[in-house]
């Protein structure tokens, strides 16, 4: 009978011995995956850092794709925390490496800024106004009053960019009247229209710079204006980066992607992801001949706006962070914005950026509908200047 109970006992703490090393080998296993993870959200977060140019288009890629992999991540760290402390730690960790473009993306600043007493102060608007086309309404049937436009005039905005402004005269199909123009020039005295694709508002004296690009080369718009508030001479700076270009059966794929649906898309997929890093590379030389410009025309006061196509942590920006810009959103802004609302690409892909003795005293998106982007409105203070010319 003794024997028989040593023998269970034996048999009891065999089984044991085997879950408890099958308990460890599967934490090990989900360190190692964390561990993995980890790399990938820090090589996410930090891709928009690699020039396209010189590497491929895919680091654009990968850093598109740098909430989704952080959202992940959160999601194992929450795991782990009730089963492996370790690979909590370690996913805590590599998060924590990534404040950085964190913070770019989503921004924590809870406090409002005030402006300087006797401080100029302007309002700018980067809008993609999709053709002043109401998204809302098919081709046939457009408001006989053109909503874009009228949103525009009563913004309260002193400088508009605007990006795909196809035309801009009357146009009865679109509901651009003669009355709705003519209340434009009312409340903008500076209208300039660049090419077939942009155009630009101003309340104040503003003329526009000569820039020696063929835009179907650069296969993208910039445009650059001097503007005059008290005194004091800004220049401005508005682009059209190049767009992933992608027709309906891509984004249908992406579609079918997002719902988790890939099977027999393969094809589609893969066209579009290679469409993506091309343009990648595309908007890399763009930042690259904007740059030149900013070199030529610049001067102390530069503000840059508009479409990029990119996020917040792409190469474009990292370039202009490079010659001394600030991206307004991640100085003043709260939480993550997304300014694109069609397709699901849901990125923020405009973006408002300034240099010199500019100070950004807040940034917001209207919700407005009327196109596939949403208006990004900055309030921003023009800082005095002492007698020596620097900014007090």
């Amino acid at each position: 009978m003794a024997k028989r109970k040593i023998t269970a006992h034996n048999s009891t703490d065999g089984g044991k011995q085997r879950r408890s090393a099958g308990i460890r080998v599967l934490r090990f296993v989900s360190i190692l995956l964390t561990i993995l993870l980890g790399v990938v959200l820090i090589v996410s977060a930090y891709s928009g850092r690699i020039s396209p140019l010189r590497y491929g288009g895919i680091w654009g890629l990968l850093q598109l794709s740098y909430p989704l992999w952080l959202t992940v991540m959160v999601f194992v760290v929450f795991i782990q925390l009730f089963y492996c402390r370790k690979g909590a730690f370690i996913g805590f960790a590599a998060m924590l490496f990534t404040a950085g473009p964190f913070l770019d993306f989503c921004p924590l600043n809870f406090s409002s800024r005030k402006p300087l007493p006797d401080a100029p102060v302007i309002k700018v608007m980067s809008y993609n106004a999709m053709g002043f086309f109401n998204k809302n309404y098919d081709v046939e049937n457009q408001p006989e009053e053109n909503l874009t436009l009228k949103y525009i005039i009563d913004s309260d905005a002193d400088i508009v960019c605007v990006e795909e402004a196809t035309f801009l005269f009357a146009n009865k199909r679109f509901g651009v009247t003669h009355q709705l123009l003519d209340s434009l020039h009312s409340v903008y005295p500076y209208v300039y229209k660049n090419g077939d694709y942009q155009a630009f508002f101003s309340r104040y004296p503003a003329e526009p710079i000569h820039l020696d690009v063929n835009y179907k080369e650069l296969e993208g718009y910039i445009s650059a204006y001097r503007v005059t508030v008290d005194d004091r001479l800004l220049t401005v700076f508005s682009l059209h980066l190049r767009s992933f270009a992608l027709d309906q059966s891509d984004k249908n794929a992406y579609r079918d992607l997002t719902e988790l649906q890939p099977d027999g898309k393969r094809s589609a997929i893969g066209t579009m992801l290679h469409k993506i890093t091309e343009a990648n590379v595309s908007r890399a030389r763009q930042a690259v001949k904007l740059l030149s410009f900013i070199r030529l025309y610049g001067g102390p006061d530069v503000i840059v706006c508009g479409d990029f196509n990119d996020c917040p942590d792409c190469y474009a920006i990292h370039k202009l962070n490079d010659a001394g810009f600030r991206s307004v959103y991640p100085e003043v802004g709260l939480g993550p914005m997304i300014t694109y609302n069609s397709d699901r690409f849901y990125f923020c892909i405009d973006h408002i950026l300034t240099r010199g003795g500019i100070r950004p005293l807040s940034i917001r998106k209207d919700r407005v509908r009327y196109s596939d982007h949403y208006p990004l409105i900055a309030t921003l203070e023009l800082m005095p200047t002492n007698k020596e010319g620097t900014w007090e």
